[in-house]
């Protein structure tokens, strides 16, 4: 988008770019939470402050910078339709594994409000494998494409000896949970 072919920032594409991006959790509490430490940091932070344009303290919650981009805090709603409608260049989720249908918004929702910008979703909180299922596989699935042993909670003892305390073993017990034994 704003990277040429060297490798080197154009800085006139970057400043054209208008970045939207939204925070988004299960409930408003957890969304406001980081709106309000947004706007502490803001206040803090002189740097950080000379780029933005326009902070309102009133509903609907976003934080406007100087170039146009927008950063927005929303929850995410039972189906996403807090952020369907809208192209995001980056999509947060917090709080991920209390949200119980996770898997069908990422398919249907999340994953096309980024397709056109060619964005990204961050996913954060806690494996709760009894009450998010999909933000578990999601997380499985990250360590084994990238190879980097994530930690799962209380399922990282393996009930076998044999069986290493990796990211192997992980997947492994993770597929057993699903009826698939390697």
């Amino acid at each position: 988008r704003y990277i040429d072919a060297t490798g080197a920032l154009d800085v006139d594409k970057f400043s054209r770019l208008r970045y939207n991006s939204v925070h988004t959790a299960g409930g408003w509490e957890t969304a406001a939470l980081v709106w309000d430490e947004a706007h502490k940091i803001m206040g803090e932070s002189k740097r950080l402050d000379a780029f933005i344009k326009d902070k309102p303290r009133s509903k609907p919650p976003h934080i406007e910078f100087i170039h146009g981009a927008r950063w927005k805090f929303r929850t995410l709603g039972h189906n996403a339709e807090g952020v369907d409608g809208n192209s995001f260049y980056l999509i947060s989720i917090d709080e991920a594994g209390w949200i119980e249908n996770l898997e069908e918004m990422m398919q249907n929702v999340l994953r096309v409000r980024v397709a056109d910008v060619q964005g990204m979703i961050d996913i954060v909180g806690t494996f709760k494998p009894g009450v998010s299922k999909d933000f578990y596989k999601f997380a499985v699935r990250a360590s084994a494409y990238t190879g980097k042993g994530l930690g799962f909670d209380h399922r990282d003892t393996s009930e076998d000896d044999t069986e290493a305390q990796s990211l192997d073993s992980s997947i492994r017990r993770y597929l057993r949970d699903f009826g698939i034994d390697l």
